[in-house]
């Protein structure tokens, strides 16, 4: 284990943490939203979720609480629903790992093509607080975007080739209007994002 990896998320109420279970399905788990990014092992998904290629959950599970979130154990997500909603809990694998969640920017500009500036433009925010977000964390009110990006990657690098993933961002798709992965992000679309790039042929 090393020094910067966590036994538990018990008694924790702040950070975003990724959690790796025995499947090979990991969560980013951030505790401030009360939200779970779920990233599915292949052959390995939620009942009630089709996931086969083993791509994320781009929409975010909201817990209203978590336990069991510790290595050896098998972690519970709790919403808002009563008990006879599908979605009311999901339970995990065995936690092998729990870590602090890494902003890795660059390979997001990498995998996108964009320089700083434009990325920081495609967040919303200017170059300084975007320099800073390199340096320390991703505020509360724009980790949604982030996450939704680094969901969309992780898709895109699954669906098509490295090679690829540039121009792909950038192509015309007739389902959406003639628009690109990169226009309806721009236009702060990142809802429409997921089903966007599974509209792309696969090259894989």
């Amino acid at each position: 284990m090393t020094s910067t990896e966590v036994t538990t998320l018990i008694g924790l109420d702040t950070g975003v943490y990724d959690v790796t279970t025995s499947s090979g399905t990991y969560h980013v788990i951030d505790l401030d939203r009360q939200s779970a990014t779920r990233y599915g092992a292949l052959g390995h998904e939620w009942t009630e979720h089709s996931s086969p290629d083993g791509v994320p959950d781009t929409e975010p599970f909201f817990f209203t609480r978590l336990s069991d979130a510790a290595v050896g154990r098998r972690m519970y997500l709790f919403n808002k629903g009563g008990y006879l909603d599908s979605d009311y809990w999901r339970l995990t694998s065995e936690i092998q790992r729990i870590a602090p969640h890494q902003w890795d920017f660059d390979a997001l500009e990498e995998t996108w093509s964009l320089t700083s500036a434009q990325m920081s433009e495609l967040l919303g925010v200017d170059t300084m607080t975007y320099a800073m977000w390199h340096l320390t964390d991703v505020p509360v009110e724009h980790r949604r975007q982030v996450e939704v990006l680094e969901a969309i990657t992780f898709l895109l690098e699954r669906r098509v080739k490295a090679v690829s993933i540039a121009q792909s961002l950038r192509r015309p798709l007739p389902a959406f209007s003639d628009r690109s992965l990169l226009e309806m992000a721009r236009a702060g679309e990142f809802h429409l994002l997921a089903a966007a790039v599974r509209s792309l042929p696969r090259d894989n």
